[in-house]
């Protein structure tokens, strides 16, 4: 995750989903997507919809900086 979240060129040409809190029965994916791409948008819709996904992004997940 830190090298992908280091590099703002990476971040904007790759997404990356972590689906593993759904088989925990937690409808939670982080994500690390700051593409435009139209598919990944209709992907989160999907999982929205369909799995009642809730997303976190990876800035959600650092600690607060003073």
């Amino acid at each position: 995750m830190r090298v992908i979240t280091e590099n703002p060129a990476l971040l904007k040409t790759n997404a990356i989903y972590d689906l593993s809190e759904v088989y925990s029965g937690t409808p939670i994916c982080l994500k690390l997507n700051e593409t435009d791409s139209e598919v990944f948008k209709e992907f989160e819709k999907f999982l929205e919809k369909e799995w009642k996904m809730k997303f976190k992004t990876h800035q959600q997940l650092l600690p607060l900086r003073a």
